[in-house]
């Protein structure tokens, strides 16, 4: 069963996990490089999403991919 989001910010979410794992990170190592205090952040990021636009911009940024990388459906 395909899981579905109801809102842009666990679509993000869901692609951050993504990029972490398609970019052989952990979340301690994506902390780092997002420049966030520890892996909770992380985790609370994929979990909760990420409800400002400016701030998926910058993780975008930070991971080297496009805005629309992080708003793409996950499950494409």
């Amino acid at each position: 069963m395909k899981q579905q989001y109801q809102c842009l910010s666990l679509v993000a979410g869901a692609n951050l996990k993504r990029l972490i794992r398609e970019q052989h990170m952990t979340q301690e190592d994506a902390a780092e490089k997002l420049l966030l205090s520890d892996g909770r952040c992380v985790r609370r990021l994929i979990h909760d999403g990420i409800k400002n636009i400016d701030e998926i911009q910058r993780i975008a940024d930070a991971l080297g991919v496009p805005l629309a990388e992080m708003l793409k459906n996950p499950l494409d």
